[in-house]
């Protein structure tokens, strides 16, 4: 579960008793209350309308620039985080026990995208691809800033490094490793003859 909804929702008791607005400081990576932020205006969260199923919280009172959401219906969960610039910067969907996550940078651009059920995808800020998973064959790659392959190999059902795992510079293979269930059993810079898919 997404540490801002654990966050949220450990924050909801205190809220469940209480009138008009509270404060929370905003981060990158989550939300806190807080109880003097008077210094930090511009870092503030209002937080109005809570409900157990919904609720919105906004950069300002005015009520003008929202900052997350969370909406509710049947077995559907939407959370919404947004950049200060009113870009979306996360959105998580929950539909029963299927998770689907998506991810952007400040400028828009999508970093994150996936579900347990689909291959996942990370970006670099520039619309590079960084990382890509395979949940069918359990393949995993990596790519640096400029898209040149740097890695690839294949993860177990736990998510451990297992098999053979190729290691690039300047499309040139410089380092192998074989693994079992996530430790490594051989590093160099060839593939071993012994070695057999």
């Amino acid at each position: 579960m997404n540490k801002n909804l654990i966050l949220l929702i450990a924050v909801s008791t205190f809220l469940s008793c209480c009138t008009g607005y509270k404060k929370f400081v905003v981060t990158d990576s989550e939300i806190e209350l807080q109880t003097n932020v008077e210094s930090r205006i511009d870092s503030v969260y209002h937080l109005k309308d809570y409900k157990i199923k919904k609720w919105k919280i906004y950069y300002e009172k005015d009520n003008k620039r929202i900052a997350a959401y969370r909406d509710y219906k049947g077995d559907s969960v939407i959370v919404v985080n947004y950049w200060r610039s009113g870009k979306v910067k996360r959105v998580e969907k929950y539909v029963g026990d299927i998770v689907f996550l998506e991810e952007h940078c400040s400028n828009g651009q999508l970093i994150r995208s996936g579900s347990p059920n689909i291959t996942f995808k990370s970006f670099y800020c520039n619309g590079q691809l960084e990382y890509e998973f395979n949940p069918a064959t359990r393949e995993v790659k990596y790519w640096d800033e400029s898209g040149k392959l740097t890695g690839v190999g294949h993860n177990d059902v736990e998510g451990k490094k297992d098999g053979l795992w190729k290691y690039f510079e300047n499309d040139s293979l410089v380092h192998v490793e074989i693994f079992k269930g996530g430790i490594s059993e051989y590093s160099g810079d060839k593939i071993p003859d012994w070695y057999h898919n």
